[in-house]
């Protein structure tokens, strides 16, 4: 997604990378993301202290692989100015673009909130009857999966 995204970008110029860096972004991506993938289903899949910590330890190490692709990626990068050419203006301003883009992501997250409280499955979003903080405890959360996961799954006693 990252270099698709930078191929995207139309400046004034050229984008070149460093072979080893581009190949080492690579692998950092893929590496972290083999290893949050592996956290989240070997650590979950075991009924011990590690079951609690297993999302959060997941979702860390893709946040690694996500940040530590994009900055040895953007190491890699290198760009040639070329000072002929002019890229034509967007006719957007930045500001007007990021305002747009925070208005539809706070309608998304309202709408998603507001089906919710219809459909009554706020309660179990923000249930605090099961334990402590705005998400409940892990009892909570297995609950809710066992109430939602229906004909889908078919070894519903244990979640």
């Amino acid at each position: 997604m990252h270099y698709s995204g930078m191929a995207a970008m139309r400046l004034d110029g050229l984008i070149r990378y460093d072979a080893k860096l581009f190949l080492l972004s690579i692998l950092v991506a893929v590496a972290l993301a083999t290893l949050a993938l592996w956290i989240k289903f070997h650590l979950q899949s075991r009924q011990d202290r590690w079951y609690t910590g297993s999302s959060l330890a997941s979702a860390a190490a893709m946040g690694l692989a996500v940040s530590g692709m994009h900055y040895t990626a953007m190491a890699a990068a290198y760009f040639i100015r070329d000072g002929g050419s002019r890229v034509a203006d967007s006719g957007i301003s930045p500001t007007l673009l990021a305002s747009i883009v925070l208005a539809s992501t706070g309608l998304i997250i309202v709408l998603i909130f507001a089906e919710a409280k219809i459909s009554g499955n706020l309660y179990t979003l923000t249930s605090t009857n099961h334990g402590t903080g705005i998400f409940g405890s892990v009892s909570a959360m297995a609950e809710t999966r066992r109430r939602f996961a229906g004909p889908i799954h078919h070894n519903q006693g244990s979640s």
